[in-house]
């Protein structure tokens, strides 16, 4: 907190001598608590987006009144929602404030840059309440926001269908929340382990549903998000929701404390089936980069004995897994706001681990079993996220890569009260400020900007676009100008390093290894990818899936 608050006194305030805003983080925002919220009648908001790319992002705040509005530094009222927080929520022990409603407004980022919002206590109707309806168990309930339509089954409670109303195109996708009973084991032998932090073994292949009848769901509608709220069971619940103007669903979730009074211990899922027909493949991402074809039961460079049907094909999900039907052209996307473990253990069918609680040592050198006991000695509570992307095929790299990146780079929000009019704030502070002249093209994202050594920065930039992804658009190779890039400051000279930036590109000379060829000793030589120099004009060529790191000579920028 202590570098936010440096950094914004060096960029808020208009006139030297003058100190920003004490600027204040709220962390239990994922539980809907924030203290400068909550005991202030009006406050600002200042939003920090760290990517190149200005882009509309929808802001929560936990509130506790009954009325507020949202003003621009234009003076502008915009539209703002008040929307119930759910009841699970409110219980959490992490929950510490009074707020039943968060207020949601659409904010515009400026590309590497802040934007600021005013919130203000009303004494006027809210414009934006939401309409709530508990829903009886009768007939299908639908939001849309025009862009998507999601069903969920009036008999059960469960998400059965999304429906793109752009390409009139139907996704019969159902998802529903289980978990495996953890293997108890002895650990005398190798495969008679428990489950535990290291190992993940269920007891059988059989996942219980979390839930014993119906889901009970609640509606919510209103100006600028629609939302589902499911309870599962005790420990499960979630929102299923639709942002105005976005494609994708949110599936917002929160797990535990996981019930072990039946002394076993269980491991959640959240599996999404369809009716897809996908040849025992899945796709996972490797480090939100590059995407891996996975196979069920089968390794692509040995053959396989699989003793362990679930666990053996679970792989590392760091951002994002898919499925895809080439018949029907259609393609699943989750998006994850964490690393979790992903697989497709049947045709059609993904599913993603968000909680685990177990009662025995995998006896892997931890020496304890994995059962966080919370902050209320009862168990851990998870809250996560999942965006679900329903796309044609060849939709669907395109639409994963740009809608993950600020999923893994979400703005920075801090809250600091209001002691003055908008207006004298308006006068006296930056509130609205992009550190860049240009935005960065779509399709490049900048990894690194950071203080280097004797007067010099050190940047690094990425074409995060795989070939394939997009072949007749943003797969193509990029370039752009970085000379004048920055606002702050210009770069009067460059050298390329390689990635870590501790060699010079130029004196790199990479080992070369024997490798046994047709049982003969052959010459491996290193295969490098057309490199592009960065000349005198400064302009930067990225190749698909490039990464390319700079150290800069820099001036301070004539304004």
């Amino acid at each position: 907190m202590l570098a936010i608050n440096v950094a914004y006194n060096k960029i808020l305030p208009k006139a030297a001598g003058t100190l920003s805003p004490q600027q204040y983080l709220c962390k239990y925002l994922n539980v809907s608590y924030c203290q400068t919220s909550e005991t202030n009648g009006q406050f600002v908001v200042t939003i920090y987006n760290p990517l190149g790319h200005s882009y509309s992002h929808k802001i929560r705040i936990p509130v506790t009144s009954s009325a507020y509005t949202v003003t621009t530094d234009d003076g502008k009222v915009i539209d703002s929602q008040l929307v119930p927080v759910p009841q699970q929520v409110i219980n959490n022990p992490e929950h510490k404030g009074n707020a039943k409603n968060d207020l949601v407004f659409s904010a515009w980022l400026p590309a590497l840059g802040h934007a600021t919002y005013f919130v203000q206590k009303s004494n006027q109707l809210q414009k934006g309440m939401s309409r709530r309806q508990r829903v009886e168990w009768t007939e299908d309930v639908t939001i849309d926001n025009g862009l998507v339509k999601v069903t969920v089954d009036g008999k059960t409670g469960l998400l059965n269908r999304v429906d793109d109303l752009l390409t009139n195109q139907t996704f019969n996708v159902k998802q529903n929340f289980y978990y495996y009973v953890g293997m108890n084991g002895e650990n005398d032998e190798f495969n008679d382990r428990a489950s535990g932090a290291y190992i993940f073994r269920p007891n059988g292949t059989n996942a219980n549903p979390i839930a014993e009848g119906p889901v009970q769901t609640l509606l919510v509608t209103g100006l600028i998000v629609n939302e589902i709220h499911q309870t599962f069971g005790d420990y499960v619940s979630q929102v299923i929701r639709i942002y105005q103007n976005s494609s994708f669903v949110e599936l917002e979730f929160q797990v535990g404390p996981i019930n072990i009074n039946d002394s076993f211990g269980k491991e959640v899922i959240s599996r999404f089936e369809t009716d897809f027909d996908t040849q025992s493949l899945f796709y996972t991402d490797s480090n939100g980069r590059e995407i891996l074809e996975r196979k069920r039961d089968f390794r692509p460079t040995w053959k396989v004995n699989i003793t362990e049907p679930v666990a053996g094909n679970y792989y590392p999900v760091n951002s994002r897994i898919f499925i895809k039907d080439e018949k029907k052209n259609s393609q699943l996307t989750v998006l994850t706001d964490r690393s979790q473990g992903g697989a497709s253990l049947s045709d059609g069918n993904l599913e993603l681990m968000v909680h685990r609680r177990l009662l025995y040592d995998d006896a892997f050198g931890v020496g304890e079993a994995l059962n966080e006991s919370g902050v209320d000695d009862k168990g851990l509570i998870i809250r996560g996220k999942h965006r679900i992307l329903l796309t044609s095929i060849a939709a669907g790299a395109p639409s994963y890569r740009v809608h993950a990146l600020p999923l893994a780079f979400s703005p920075v929000v801090t809250l600091a009260p209001l002691n003055t009019t908008i207006q004298d704030y308006c006068n006296k502070f930056n509130t609205k400020y992009s550190g860049l002249n240009i935005e960065l093209p779509v399709n490049v994202h900048l990894l690194t900007l950071e203080p280097w050594k004797n007067e010099t920065l050190l940047l690094r930039f990425e074409h995060y676009f795989e070939k394939t992804d997009d072949p007749d658009g943003l797969s193509k190779p990029v370039t752009f100008n970085i000379k004048k890039l920055f606002k702050a400051f210009d770069i009067v000279a460059a050298d390329e390093t390689t990635l870590g930036g501790n060699v010079w590109l130029k004196d790199l000379n990479r080992l070369q290894w024997d490798t046994v060829e047709n049982n003969s000793i052959a010459r491996q030589k290193p295969q490098r990818r057309p490199h592009n120099v960065i000349g005198s004009d400064l302009d930067v060529t990225l190749e698909p899936m490039q990464i390319r790191t700079f150290i800069v000579k820099v001036t301070p920028a004539v304004l």
